[in-house]
């Protein structure tokens, strides 16, 4: 009943009918299982051409924050009922990214492991750094504090290992780009310990459409294990216990 596009769209003609609770879709369901705990706000292959459509609206056409608070907005309906909210934003920093950062409390940066990837990581620090002071002067208008969300960290995706062992050999030009990113001012103890393996099953996996924690291909087993491990990592950045949520196990996490 909706999809990202749709809250975007709403809010674009002046509808304001959208509703969040009625969109997301409970407990997800694929492939004859059901993730449980799991719910998602379904987004659109057309919401490429949202962000044009935005950048047309300015700050004082839709009060003060204009569009880049319109997922914020929606989030705090629902907010109290989830342990996480997670946003998937697309690879640049348009308004709909924008949104997603308006509205988060910290932002993971996952990156390759190559040269052009890893260089591409201090021009969003750049880009961030930029929309933070916007929104201070914005805030510092109404007298108001703001706490911009909190970088936890940079994951490796699609690393390649040449020999396992206590530590992994990884190929020449992924060692000296991983080492040229702990070396960029600002990155220093950024760089996620655990890390995402190049993987055809991964890959293909969207072909299933079975969530890749769940789906029972035993090509996927380590994936599984790497993105756990990943999670886990997250969670311990955050000061919250491995594998607990709320005082409960979690073993979905």
């Amino acid at each position: 009943q909706g999809s990202l596009k749709d809250l975007f769209e709403d809010f674009i003609a002046h509808r304001y009918t959208f509703r969040i609770d009625r969109a997301i879709v409970q407990n997800v369901a694929a492939g004859g299982l059901a993730v449980e705990g799991l719910d998602l706000l379904p987004s659109h292959l057309s919401l490429v051409t949202i962000d044009e459509r935005l950048a047309g609206i300015s700050g004082s056409d839709r009060g003060l924050f204009g569009p880049q608070a319109i997922l914020k907005a929606h989030l705090a309906e629902i907010e109290n009922r989830y342990d996480f909210i997670l946003c998937d934003c697309p690879p640049n920093f348009n308004l709909v990214t924008q949104n997603g950062l308006f509205a988060s409390q910290a932002y993971l940066v996952p990156t390759l492991p190559d040269y052009l990837s890893t260089l591409g990581i201090t021009l969003i620090q750049r880009q961030v750094d930029r929309f933070v002071a916007a929104m201070r002067r914005t805030f510092a208008m109404i007298g108001a504090p703001y706490e911009p969300p909190e970088l936890l960290g940079i994951v490796l995706n699609r690393v390649k290992v040449l020999e396992f062992g206590t530590e992994p050999r990884l190929p020449n030009i992924q060692q000296r780009a991983i080492q040229s990113l702990k070396n960029t001012p600002g990155c220093d103890g950024l760089l996620f310990r655990h890390f995402i393996l190049e993987s055809v099953a991964v890959s293909e996996a969207p072909q299933e459409k079975l969530p890749i924690a769940i789906s029972p291909d035993p090509r996927l087993r380590r994936s599984q294990d790497q993105f756990r491990r990943v999670t886990e990592e997250f969670l311990t950045r955050l000061a919250i216990p491995e594998g607990v949520i709320h005082g409960r196990p979690d073993h979905n996490a």
